[in-house]
């Protein structure tokens, strides 16, 4: 069973036939860890330890790596991208990703994980956009993260520049729900579809989220 998502902007739509469960005809499907490149790598050499990893270290060693599930049309009969998902890739640690980000926001660093995994993500889905430019990547971004600095910042845009990846591959689900600044968030929307990239809702309807910030972001 799959959670419905919102998908705001309209472009989603002729892009890529409605990701996600939007109709019957869309649905989600795991990747192999030994597909077609669809599976990524984690960092090269870890150190073993028997000690807890606090996430400090796991921000500064970049223990963070990323998986990818593929978001396929089954009208269509079509691969049409796919979504990062983070996965905490230190030696002898299993840690969860809503743990990883529950210690990230405790120990006042979520925008730096949040930007971590992004980048990670982006790293792993550069060769696969020089061989498939149709393909759309899926970002999750945390809406606890947005606030007038970072939706003023140009960070993601830069790095998706960085990595050779076109803005308008680039689907940036946003949990709503999680915002605690609707003017910021807005702000954010408004320069994230001005330079190319799409725009979804993540668990509307969900804690803080309402109706009124939504019909703002349209």
């Amino acid at each position: 069973m799959y959670r419905r998502r919102t998908v705001v902007d309209k472009n989603v739509y002729g892009a890529a036939s409605a990701l996600r469960s939007l109709d019957e005809n869309t649905r989600i499907q795991s990747c192999c860890a030994d597909g077609p490149g669809f599976a990524i790598a984690h960092p090269s050499t870890m150190e073993n330890s028997a000690e807890a990893i606090s996430i400090h270290e796991i921000i500064e060693r970049q223990w963070v790596g990323t998986v990818f599930h593929s978001l396929v049309s089954i009208k269509r009969r079509a691969l049409l991208g796919v979504e990062a998902l983070t996965r905490c890739t230190a030696p002898g640690e299993d840690i969860p990703p809503q743990e990883l980000f529950r210690m990230a926001h405790e120990a006042g660093r979520l925008l730096e994980l949040d930007r971590l995994c992004r980048r990670k993500a982006l790293e792993a889905f550069a060769p696969i956009h020089l061989k498939r430019r149709e393909l759309i990547l899926s970002l999750n971004l945390d809406g606890h993260a947005i606030d007038t600095e970072v939706a003023r910042s140009g960070y993601l845009l830069r790095t998706v520049k960085e990595h050779g990846v076109n803005p308008n591959n680039v689907l940036i689900e946003i949990v709503e729900s999680r915002a605690r600044d609707t003017a910021a968030l807005a702000e954010f929307v408004a320069n994230a579809r001005k330079n190319g990239f799409l725009i979804a809702l993540d668990d509307v309807g969900a804690g803080h989220s309402n109706l009124e910030r939504i019909a703002l972001i349209k």
